[in-house]
């Protein structure tokens, strides 16, 4: 996996681009230009949250969730 940063970059595209903004479906008429503003983001988490996400600290998948999934994805349609 790679990484990078940049202050600024944009997206070309020959037409429409689909995206999603904040959970909602948008097409943008390309270039699209985004610009990093640093310490523009502020999060706060709960003193319990240790710094990790709830989702992080729930169980990893279990044999019986696995053979529950593989039923479901298996099953006739």
């Amino acid at each position: 996996m790679g990484e990078w940063s940049a202050p600024q970059f944009e997206v070309a595209s020959a037409g429409p681009v689909a995206a999603g903004i904040d959970g909602e479906a948008a097409v943008l008429d390309p270039p699209l230009r985004f610009t990093i503003s640093p310490a523009a983001l502020r999060v706060r988490l709960p003193p319990i949250a240790a710094g990790l996400s709830p989702a992080a600290l729930s169980p990893g998948l279990t044999s019986s969730a696995l053979r529950d999934l593989w039923g479901i994805a298996t099953a006739p349609r």
